[in-house]
């Protein structure tokens, strides 16, 4: 048996809450390690942790068997749990936005983007300032409302975002050239599988969001599905907090479709049915992943016996 490598992927990550039986069966030799459940978010302590962990070498044992050392990673990421996908077991369909930036008016905060190989480089990974390790890898570069001021990659350094990173790797990224960052982030979407692809055999970290997407508040969405002809009404909500706003979501079209304008109200209980729907299949998805991680657990302490 060869060496065992293990990857941090760092990104903005999303999952299409596809029907759990149409998932995809774990790559021969993949493991992946998620810490999000299905429309979750992760947070900055948590990525940060990772990210230390992963530059010490010392590490190696533990991100190279989540199994043995889950108790490990649960304490490494603030005592949030885990879940490990391995064998043969349907793994989530996850996608990773491979630029990861949090933009406000005043400025962007980026820290670095891509699929890294344990152990990390912790000077590459201390781009900016600060007293702390967390601090350190956070740079704040000019913020931008709808378009670079430059062109991409001349605005933001590739290199300092991209250096040693397997998928995408800096070549990569310096083809994108565009001043609107929604082409660069589209073009560095980024499935999993084609990271297992590219990487191969090894223990795959996916330390980041499994959210959908979002688009407006929950109240303000009923309005609009309720009241006009907005094309707004014909998406899907989902939101960044997803699976707590659904739930508020069926409530408030039950209470006003009633009241309704005639001509909108077919939509509005076709929504309401959809959520209802898509509600039932995000907690079959969650019941299904645990089911299938306790079968997991008892199969390998079967077998350590």
């Amino acid at each position: 048996m060869g060496a065992i490598n293990s990857y941090l992927l760092l990104g903005h990550g999303a999952e299409d809450p596809i029907n759990f039986n149409s998932r995809k069966k774990i790559p021969k030799g993949v493991t992946l390690v998620t810490l999000a459940q299905c429309a979750e978010l992760s947070y900055d302590e948590e990525v940060c942790s990772m990210v230390e962990a992963f530059t010490k070498s010392e590490n190696k044992k533990i991100f190279d068997d989540p199994i043995s050392h889950k108790g490990d990673i649960v304490r490494i990421l603030n005592g949030k749990d885990i879940h490990i996908y391995r064998g043969e077991q349907l793994y989530p369909s996850l996608t990773i936005q491979m630029f990861l930036d949090w933009p406000t008016d005043e400025n962007t905060k980026f820290m670095k983007s891509g699929t890294y190989k344990f152990p990390l480089d912790a000077d590459l990974f201390q781009m900016g300032e600060g007293s702390t390790f967390c601090e350190k890898i956070f740079k704040f570069l000019p913020a931008y409302t709808g378009r670079f001021s430059k062109k991409f990659p001349e605005e933001y350094n590739s290199k300092l975002i991209f250096d040693e990173s397997l998928m995408p790797t800096v070549a990569d990224v310096d083809k994108i050239v565009t001043t609107n960052p929604d082409v660069l982030k589209k073009q560095l979407l980024i499935n999993v599988d084609d990271i297992f692809t590219k990487c191969g055999a090894g223990v795959y970290y996916f330390i980041v969001c499994r959210e959908i997407t979002s688009l407006t508040s929950p109240q303000t969405y009923v309005n609009n599905i309720l009241t006009n002809e907005s094309e707004e009404r014909y998406k899907p909500y989902y939101g960044r907090n997803w699976i707590q706003h659904i739930p508020a979501i069926i409530p408030l079209l039950n209470e006003n479709i009633s009241t309704a304008n005639p001509t909108f109200k077919p939509t509005a209980i076709k929504l309401r049915n959809k959520y209802v729907n898509l509600h039932g299949r995000i907690n079959r998805i969650r019941r299904n992943s645990i089911r299938q991680q306790r079968a997991g657990k008892r199969r390998t302490r079967k077998i350590r016996t």
